[in-house]
């Protein structure tokens, strides 16, 4: 079989073989003995799923005709579908047989004495196509992809692979289920607006996007990239690759283009005379000058965004919807600049040949999902539970929190209010619980070390509050736009002193939204201070999220006495720390009638005098703490993969995305593989995990954090296993999928 396009080759030899156009060169220098030729048909899973185990070979020879003296050549040639022909070349290990998942039909046609490749071309497939062609010579197999053959219908109606007159009916599209996108720049120039643009568009066309955003802990200046997956599937976790990468200075591509693949794309500005290594194809766009002849050089965001469009096979009304909402109060004036600066960008791209239907997308199925970050939906999720009060003192990454609280409470008749630090945010959440109100506070790390104090006046005056904390590099200013999971020890211990407290630990969205109502509810049902831990990758990431349903959140105030009358004898105090059987007691707020009780910090006796005796102090401590005594919540672990695995993974938070995505990959290859994912850590779920451990041969714990402090909480709760590691990163970002299931292979 004869391509005429340009064989790229780095393996020793190989170079020199294909240097000239085709493979009849080779034929032509009689070493077809040393060469094989597999022709792979894209069949997409995604860039990680490694080519299934082999399933069918199949070897057909195929007429070859060429330039030479023999037109009747026959060349032995193999047609497999590579799952994977956006894969690098390197994929293929040198020295072994490529495997096979499943093949496409030979037929015989007619026009032919030998069968052709049979296939469906589909009618939107543009005026070119595309194969991976595996080379074998001296043992060694090298990948490269030939792209843009001519295409035209005989006379017949059989299409006709025009290189040689290479006869087939056609040839399967590449079409993506998966496409990672990232756009990268100085900070303040755009780059997050691009990639919401790019994101909100996307999402709305019914594709589940993750868009995880890498920025400087500075208002302007410094690398900034975000980094968007759009798919078929819900991921909870950015790829390990990018498909195209755009650039607006030359320290985006040199940061980045290391994690783009063989035969990806870059678009770059024309502005900084761009340079970008040789796997990539590199598109020179002027995104400043067009964008100043669309209007304005600020517009170049936008006109990057038509450059996508054309090169991943999307249509520019997707982004119309979204620029209307976005500038429509500045006039339609700069909606139609805007609209067509992303025409000028498209134009630009098509001009320079640009169109690949290798990057096009396949159709989503157009249904309509929320788009939003953890905080969104944590700040939902209080609003929902009926939360009225919140008190914070801006910090990163909770500040969104506190910003989407701020427009919506007041439509509520809530209020937020900013203080003047973190120690004033608790105790006046404090304050608002005590009067009635279902209230809240949130912060990161240095803030939740500044509350202590105050969290521990909550539990002793037995206060429901709820305090978010959304974790982030550590310690004392440390890493503020960077993901870490290192305050799992200071929210359960940080306190000075012993008070029940409850812990939980949410993994998406959809568990931030109801899992706040869950902390209202717990927090007024056992009368203590509930922490929700969020980290830096769940609270910014922004995702496809499934609707939330408000039928799905109920409230439960606990012992609040919701009459206005307590009969309490006259001349008595009211009992709010009455001894009970299960800790629990009666709580009234101020202003019920026969409520009347002291609050203190101190010790205390039932109706809340100070009591500083033996006697009192263990029976009050006994009180407070048979409030949690032998719980475990609920949900508090989620298990799900093989029974009796090889390897059971445990995790928590936002590293709930690449562990379930590393599972299914390994799976895959053939491992048993259990996924234990801990949403509360206190009550700790010693049970639950015990449960989960059983049959695993081995237990891998993975946190973001350089002591292993999830590890350490197990073996604080006697909860053991004899092959038990630890897997740990602390450099600033999250884990990638293909990073645990590679350490898991080493492992096995």
């Amino acid at each position: 079989m004869v391509f005429t396009h340009k064989l790229i080759s780095e393996c020793e030899g190989v170079g020199e073989l294909f240097r000239k156009s085709s493979i009849d060169d080779a034929l032509l220098r009689n070493d077809s003995d040393n060469v094989r030729v597999t022709a792979g048909f894209p069949h997409h899973q995604g860039i990680d799923n490694q080519i299934g185990s082999v399933r069918h070979t199949l070897d057909s020879y195929v007429q070859c005709p060429f330039r030479g003296p023999n037109p009747r050549y026959v060349l032995p040639i193999s047609f497999i579908p590579i799952e994977c022909c956006r894969q690098k070349a390197r994929t293929f290990v040198h020295g072994s047989e490529p495997q096979i998942d499943c093949l496409p039909e030979l037929i015989g046609h007619k026009h032919c004495e030998t069968p052709r490749l049979c296939g469906q071309i589909p009618r939107n497939c543009g005026p070119s196509v595309s194969l991976t062609i595996l080379v074998k010579y001296n043992g060694l197999w090298r990948g490269t992809k030939v792209r843009n053959y001519a295409r035209r219908v005989n006379p017949r109606g059989s299409e006709m692979i025009t290189s040689h007159r290479v006869w087939s009916r056609g040839v399967d599209c590449c079409m993506l289920d998966q496409l990672s996108w990232k756009v990268g720049g100085q900070q303040g120039e755009g780059v997050e607006s691009t990639g919401e643009t790019f994101a909100i568009a996307l999402n709305r066309q019914g594709y589940y996007v993750y868009s995880f955003r890498h920025f400087s802990s500075r208002i302007k200046g410094g690398h900034s990239n975000d980094k968007v997956r759009v798919s078929l599937q819900q991921f909870r976790a950015a790829a390990d690759y990018t498909d195209v990468l755009l650039a607006f200075d030359q320290e985006s591509i040199d940061l980045n283009v290391g994690e783009v693949r063989e035969g990806g794309i870059v678009i770059a500005d024309a502005k900084f005379n761009p340079t970008a290594p040789d796997h990539v194809r590199l598109f020179v766009v002027p995104l400043t000058k067009l964008a100043e002849e669309a209007g304005s050089a600020i517009m170049k965001n936008m006109v990057s965004l038509g450059a996508s469009a054309c090169v991943l096979g999307l249509p520019i009304d997707i982004f119309k919807d979204v620029v209307e909402e976005r500038f429509s109060r500045k006039g339609q004036r700069i909606v139609d600049q805007n609209m067509q600066a992303i025409q000028a960008g498209f134009n630009h791209i098509r001009d320079l040949g640009g169109e690949d239907p290798n990057f096009a997308l396949k159709p989503a199925d157009g249904t309509k999902r929320l788009f939003m970050m953890g905080n969104d939906a944590v700040a939902l999720g209080a609003l929902a539970a009926g939360a009225r009060v919140m008190a914070a003192y801006p910090i990163t990454p909770a500040s969104d929190v506190m910003e989407y609280l701020i427009k919506k409470l007041p439509k509520v008749g809530g209020v937020v209010v900013q203080t003047e630090d973190e120690i004033a945010a608790m105790t006046m959440t404090i304050g608002a619980a005590y009067g009635g109100t279902r209230a809240l506070t949130a912060t990161s790390g240095p803030g939740l070390a500044l509350m202590m104090e105050a969290i521990g006046l909550s539990g002793m005056t037995e206060t429901p509050v709820v305090i978010v904390d959304t974790q982030r590099g550590g310690p004392s200013t440390g890493l503020p736009t960077k993901q870490e999971q290192s305050d799992m020890l200071a929210a359960l211990f940080g306190t000075h002193g012993e008070i029940p407290k409850i812990v939980l630990n949410p993994a998406t969205p959809e568990e931030c939204f109801y899992m706040m109502a869950d902390a209202f509810n717990l927090a007024e049902h056992y009368q203590c201070p509930v922490i929700v831990m969020t980290d830096l990758q769940l609270s910014l990431s922004k995702q496809s999220t499934e609707v939330l349903r408000l039928d799905n959140v109920d409230i439960d105030r606990g012992a609040l006495i919701q009459s206005s009358t307590i009969d309490t004898p006259a001349g008595a105090e009211f009992k709010r720390y009455e001894i009970t059987e299960s800790g629990i007691s009666p709580r009234a707020i101020p202003g019920t009638k026969g409520g009347l009780h002291h609050v203190t910090g101190v010790e205390h006796v039932e109706t809340g005098r100070p009591n500083e005796t033996a006697h009192n102090r263990k029976e009050m401590m006994d009180k407070r703490m048979r409030k949690l005594h032998g719980v475990e919540l609920p949900g508090s672990v989620k298990r799900s993969g093989d029974a009796d695995p090889d390897i059971l993974l445990i995790g928590i938070g936002a590293t709930y995305g690449s562990i379930s995505e590393a599972v299914g990959k390994l799976q895959e290859d053939g491992l048993k593989v259990a996924h234990a994912h801990i949403h509360a850590l206190l009550p700790f779920p010693v049970h639950l995990l015990e449960e989960a451990m059983q049959g695993a041969k081995q237990v891998v714990v993975i946190e973001n954090n350089a002591t292993g402090q999830l590890r350490s909480l197990l073996s604080f709760n006697n909860v053991h296993h004899d092959h038990i590691t630890s897997m740990l990163k602390y450099d600033g970002t999250p884990f990638l999928p293909v990073e645990i299931s590679r350490h898991c292979k080493e492992l096995v």
